[in-house]
């Protein structure tokens, strides 16, 4: 019998490469497909499946909070995050909430079915650099903050991003500014509009007040 898995994931382009991958294996197939926070809350109550692919950054919520929904609703499912943020605190937060393992979208891309074989059976997928945030984390004292956290949890360079986007700056002037790539302001925002709940920049203008991030 083949391991159901449901994809959550807000990228068209990725939800076709994990489809398509799926959908080609032996021993997997897909259970269901959803393309936001929403829609994978609904899958997660309806939906039968074994494992669960499940991006951090969803454009109207945190995909870590649907790791936690699946650990309390569902405890014989496994969830595998697979996503493009790989700074510590999301790591942590996302294996505290019950993930069985952690991913960058390049490794998935390169071996996904290799990694839901490890999730199956038992273990537990980590990217390289994701296993580095956890073995710094266990070898450092558990009441220390990790090195690139700050306020409310968002990174140094999140901060700086925040302060041009809320000072109404465009992504490309922001990249600018920062001298950065605008992908990477573009990934930046998406994960300080997960961190503070929000999804649109009046929404991030507003919770950064409120929190006094600016």
């Amino acid at each position: 019998m083949a391991y159901r898995v449901l994809i959550v994931e807000d990228e068209d382009e990725w939800r076709s490469i994990f489809t398509r991958l799926i959908e080609d294996s032996e021993d997997f197939e897909v259970a269901h497909v959803a393309g936001s926070a929403a829609e994978g809350r609904k899958a997660i109550t309806e939906q039968r499946f074994e494992g669960a692919l499940i991006d951090i950054g969803l454009g109207d919520g945190s995909g870590v909070d649907l790791v936690a929904l699946l650990a309390g609703r569902r405890p014989g499912a496994e969830a595998l995050v697979c996503t493009v943020f790989e700074d510590e605190v999301n790591v942590l937060n996302a294996i505290r909430a019950g993930a069985r393992g952690y991913v960058l979208k390049q490794n998935a891309a390169e071996d996904l079915i290799g990694l839901l074989r490890q999730m199956r059976d038992g273990g537990a997928p980590l990217s390289p650099r994701i296993a580095r945030h956890i073995l710094a984390q266990i070898a450092s004292p558990a009441d220390e903050t990790p090195e690139e956290e700050s306020t409310d949890g968002l990174t140094r360079r999140e901060l700086d991003v925040l302060a041009k986007v809320a000072g109404g700056l465009t992504v490309k002037q922001t990249a600018r500014q920062l001298q950065v790539a605008e992908s990477t302001v573009r990934t930046h925002v998406k994960s300080i509009y997960s961190k503070l709940g929000v999804n649109n920049r009046a929404g991030v203008v507003r919770e950064a007040a409120r929190r006094r991030l600016v």
